[in-house]
């Protein structure tokens, strides 16, 4: 398994995790040109996504999310408490990028799911404090 933060702190977070088979973001706080440019220091591109994990709502952890969404096919997975919150937030963003499609996520899920990307499995934890549907996988 291969681990990279691309950005952690107050003015964005995004983190990689791949493996031969997947290619995952946990939260995409920073700009899509950003998200490249540390995906392609790792001889990757948004195009290998296969998923995306957002942890809370906060724009420091959602920022490029719209953009990445609108992008690639990776599906975007949130808490079901967080998620109407992001859908909130990035709805004018999807809005300009795709007139049809301006969903952003794309799965919720809930204390005690298990999520299956490509081989790896990740059990959701929700971590209410930060924001009320936090949530942290592992």
């Amino acid at each position: 398994m291969r681990l990279c933060s691309i950005a952690s702190g107050s003015s964005g977070n995004c983190i990689y995790v791949g493996s031969d088979a997947t290619n995952l973001l946990i939260d995409t706080g920073i700009s899509g040109k950003k998200v490249e440019f540390g995906l392609n220091s790792l001889d990757l591109t948004t195009k290998d996504l296969n998923g995306i994990f957002v942890t809370h709502e906060h724009s420091d952890h959602i920022g490029a999310l719209a953009q990445l969404r609108h992008e690639t096919d990776a599906p975007v997975i949130a808490s079901a408490i967080d998620a109407p919150l992001i859908e909130k937030q990035q709805k004018q963003a999807a809005a300009k990028l795709s007139p049809v499609q301006n969903k952003v996520v794309d799965r919720t899920v809930k204390e005690g799911d298990i999520v299956e990307l490509c081989g790896m499995k990740w059990k959701v934890l929700i971590t209410p404090g930060h924001t009320k549907g936090s949530m942290c996988l592992y």
